[in-house]
């Protein structure tokens, strides 16, 4: 019979102990690298004593010495001291490495055991109620006797209404009485501590059912709806308070629920969906890296029990299975049993063995620092070593040696076993049944997209059957089919997601009809979850987005690209390199829209599924408004020359406003000016430019077969819309000295060279720095400003809260506030086109006070989030709260740092009016600031 270690004891003792260091001496060390067992030192010294003077076994047997019958707020106290006790004595003898890993968790789970014990007794005795007919059983490590240093414990309570007799009160509710009173005597927090926190989830059907549900019920729930990851479950139940003999015969009567002699079809898929989701929500981090999670990571506690509970269900249902002890609890038992069935090699088991046990011990040191329920190796290298330490390394890296170098060999076994399995079984959702073939519709499969929320199961049953007779492109190919037949389980459970099943089903259709390389897709949506996550995401909040894709379906298979993932802050534009070398204007456009488009497109994603900030994404934008107009500047002048003649003049393109500023949104135009160096006396240069100028911005903005790049405003040049398209330089400083109106020295605050001549656009930056910072009639200058403020107020007054530039306490508030800053404060080293900057700027130099600038930075960042979401998302000007989505008014709750589209509606309000009061402070009041603030 093959036997795995049941003492191991992988890790050596913490740093400056040894083996017989004595247990108080071990804790003093400690306490230098664990907080919590610091605070235990101060305040249990009787502890310490106890370990001296009898010795670890000694405490320990206290610990589960029987208790005197108490009240129980009475019993609540001595078993929070018992704890205490207990957690300073195995912490000692593990630290020391004199404790196996075994022995630690078998230990903290007989505890455990005690605790429900001692708590249920003493509710029950104090209700007055009969010890029989009900029951608690343990699930999860602590059903195993595996239970962490600071777990949670997984419990479920039943009663049977045959043997609990209760005269006239009703079973269902005294029982869920007596278990919310069980748990408020174990899990709440008071000066001496919490026992457990206690989990009650694992109970059949958790969002609906009370927490002590009838054993009649719970039979009827498992035998009819009882899930894959529920019989996982079950494999470590385990009887631990209460009537444990009807405990046992409850859990007689479940085994034909959990051990089945032959897995179907959709058990085999629903085991691979659990594998996926796994790794879905806790596998990112890779192999390599120094921090991961040791219990969900890759590599890591989860991935062994994984290996071990799905074989036991494929095999432990069958009599061979059942003989070689394939129904155990603990993870040593199953790898044995799998051994002695031959689906695990010795080696292979000996060595998950091993690393299951140095995984556990390392989370039972990280979680001894601070009494928190935590599997994190951190990042940060300084709490890494004091972890590494604890763990009996001198260094931390031989620490992470260590763990790298055993979680690649788990994930390499675990990668195995599913490498053998089938991998073509499609994944069902979690709480239903979803079967897509035969004729009819399948009952349970209706009900389960009733529950997802969608609004007609049958019709959506029937439109999913049309795709896989062909009506897509996509499954038009065996393969197609296949893949489709593989993602339409978890894609249905990925539209409930959304919180929009219909919606988001009407858009993934239209989607899924435009794809080109349709198998390719599919596959990188299977591979990847994520991706098809926030595929939906994007179709269903973001209409405008949904529009392009399914306008331009090219830009489907711009998803495919292994760059398409990668965060846009760096390399965004880099596609626009190749427009310029496009033997024709026409075609420079072409490619230029074609790569603008994809970048646009990657932006957004990532912006709306939260890859990247709203500042970065105003950033982004910028960098590739930029590279759009340095791509196709070259075509443009070389079309001028083409046509009439060679550039007579250095040139220089500049911009202005939002892209002078280097923070633009989806929806952004171009503010542009076009400067020339040529002497007054050439006229020609005067038409060239000017020719220059309008074919650039024709460019720019004509629709063409690929669409349009920008809107281009041309208002903030000199003169307005009444002066000439392109400027001369010796006009622009002339203009600039003599004739411009305060309203354009605002906007020379943004100005920014983009294109053309780099001399150029030094000169002009230094002409800008010095208008800028020139003496000037202040009071003049601070009543423009109020007038400006005040007759925009009255001719543009923005639409609400929701209007994030225009209405009264938003953007245009903080823009005017910073833009006179500047103005009258004159000096060089506080300009910056960035608001944001030129605020830091500012506040440096003493101009705004540290509150004023702090009021100005988080109105800059939430309303400009804000704005970044509403652009991407919306194709009209106005935001209506009550038609949102679920998706977008979360996004727009985080975007503001709240909870609800309420919250975040009354945080814009607060803004508001702190911006208001400051502008009416330091510029002057509006007609308007006595309303109140719009919706």
């Amino acid at each position: 019979m093959f036997s795995l270690d049941r003492d191991l004891i992988p890790l050596g003792p913490a740093v400056g102990v040894a083996r017989d260091t004595p247990p108080e001496v071990v804790l003093a060390l400690a306490a230098a690298e664990a907080p919590y067992l610091a605070r235990g030192l101060r305040r249990r010294p009787d502890v310490v004593e106890a370990l001296k003077v009898a010795g670890a076994e000694a405490v320990l047997r206290a610990c589960l010495s029987p208790l005197p019958e108490l009240a129980p707020p009475a019993v609540g106290v001595e078993l929070r001291r018992r704890k205490e006790a207990l957690h300073l004595t195995l912490a000692a003898e593990d630290l020391s490495a004199r404790m196996s890993q075994h022995a630690v968790t078998g230990h903290l789970s007989a505890f455990a055991d005690f605790a429900v014990q001692a708590g249920l007794a003493a509710v029950t005795a104090e209700a007055g109620l009969p010890p029989g007919g009900l029951f608690v059983l343990a699930l999860g490590k602590h059903g195993a006797g595996e239970l962490n240093y600071s777990s949670d414990i997984d419990l479920v309570a039943f009663f049977d209404t045959d043997r609990w007799q209760l005269g006239e009160r009703e079973p269902g509710r005294t029982a869920t009485r007596l278990i919310q009173s069980l748990t408020q005597l174990l899990s709440d927090r008071t000066a001496d501590g919490y026992v457990f926190r206690v989990d009650w989830r694992l109970r059949p059907d958790p969002n609906s059912t009370p927490v002590a549900q009838s054993t009649r019920f719970a039979r009827g729930y498992y035998e009819a709806q009882g899930q894959t990851w529920e019989r996982m479950a079950y494999i470590k139940a385990r009887a631990i308070a209460g009537d444990v003999a009807e405990a046992g015969a409850f859990l007689e009567e479940l085994n034909p629920f959990i051990w089945r002699r032959h897995l179907d079809y959709w058990a085999l898929g629903d085991i691979h969906a659990i594998k996926r989701q796994i790794h879905t929500h806790h596998g990112h981090a890779g192999l390599s890296a120094p921090d991961f999670d040791a219990k969900l990571g890759r590599g890591g506690i989860r991935e062994i029990e994984f290996f071990a509970q799905t074989q036991q269900l494929i095999h432990g249902g069958r009599p061979q299975g059942e003989a070689l002890g394939l129904r155990a609890r603990d993870t040593r038992s199953a790898l044995a049993g799998l051994v002695e069935l031959g689906a695990v090699s010795p080696e292979t088991a000996t060595a998950l063995w091993t690393h299951y046990c140095t995984l556990r011990m390392i989370e039972h040191r990280a979680q001894v620092r601070e009494d928190e329920q935590t599997h994190a190796v951190p990042a940060d290298p300084t709490v890494r070593g004091s972890l590494a330490r604890l763990a009996g390394f001198d260094t931390v890296a031989a620490f992470d040696a260590l763990t790298q170098r055993l979680r690649s060999v788990v994930h390499a076994a675990y990668a195995d076993l599913f490498e053998q399995e089938a991998r073509d079984t499609p994944g069902l959702p979690e709480g239903g049944r979803i079967v897509l073939t035969g004729v009819e519709d399948d009952p349970e499969t209706l009900t389960t997209l009733a529950r997802l929320g969608f609004g007609a199961p049958p019709a959506v049953l029937a439109r999913v059957r049309d795709w896989s007779r062909g009506h897509v492109r996509a499954a038009r190919t065996d393969r197609g089919r296949q893949l489709l037949a593989q993602l339409t389980p978890r894609l249905l459970v990925a539209l409930a997601g959304t919180g929009e099943p219909d919606v988001a089903f009407e858009r993934w259709e239209a989607f899924l009809s435009e794809l080109r390389a349709g198998a390719q897709a599919l596959a990188l949506f299977l591979a990847e979850p994520q991706v098809l996550a926030e595929t939906l995401t994007t179709l269903v909040f973001a209409p405008r987005l949904a529009r392009e894709l399914a306008r331009r379906p090219a830009l489907i298979d711009a998803l495919l690209s292994p760059g398409f993932f990668a965060t846009v802050t760096a390399g965004v534009g880099e596609g626009l390199a190749a427009a310029a070398r496009q033997p024709s204007l026409e075609e420079v456009m072409n490619t230029t829209r074609r790569a603008h488009r994809e970048d646009m497109l990657r932006i957004g994603w990532q912006a709306l599924n939260g890859h990247i900030s709203p500042r970065e994404a105003g950033h982004a934008y910028a960098t590739l408004a930029d590279a759009t107009v340095q791509a196709l500047l070259p075509g443009v002048a070389a079309d001028v020359a083409r046509r009439y003649a060679p550039s007579p003049a250095p040139f220089v393109v500049l911009g202005l406003g939002s892209f002078g500023g280097g923070d633009m949104n989806a929806a952004s135009d171009l503010d542009l000016m076009l400067v020339y160096d040529a002497p007054d006396s050439d006229e020609a240069a005067s038409v060239y430019f000017s020719r220059l100028m309008q074919r650039l911005t024709t460019a720019l903005s004509m629709a063409t077969e690929e669409g349009v790049l920008y809107p281009v405003d041309m208002q903030l040049r000199p003169s307005g819309n009444a002066g000439p398209a392109a400027v001369r330089l010796s006009s622009f400083r002339a203009y600039y000295d003599r004739e411009a109106w305060t309203w354009e020295l605002m906007a020379l605050t943004r100005l920014r060279p983009v294109a053309g001549d780099v001399a150029l656009g030094n000169t002009v930056s230094e002409i800008v720095t010095g208008v800028l910072t020139r003496e000037g009639d202040d009071a003049r200058i601070a009543a423009d400003i109020l007038a400006m403020r005040q007759k925009l107020a009255a001719h543009r007054p923005g639409h609400g809260l929701w209007d994030t530039k225009l209405t009264p306490g938003q953007l245009v508030d903080v823009e005017f506030l910073i833009q006179q800053a500047l103005l009258l404060t004159r000096r060089a080293d506080c300009l910056s086109p960035d608001l944001r900057e030129a605020l830091t700027r500012l506040t440096a130099a003493g101009v705004f006070a540290q509150a004023e600038a702090a009021t100005l930075t988080t109105a800059i960042d939430v309303l400009g989030a804000v704005r970044q979401l509403l652009k991407l998302a919306l194709e009209t000007e106005r935001f209506d709260p009550a038609a949102a989505s679920e998706g977008l008014a979360r996004r727009l709750a985080q975007a503001t740092g709240t909870g609800s589209l309420a919250e975040a509606e009354e945080r814009l309000r607060e803004l508001a009016l702190a911006v208001v009061t400051l502008r009416t402070a330091l510029i002057g009041a509006l007609p308007t600031d006595s309303a109140p603030l719009p919706r």
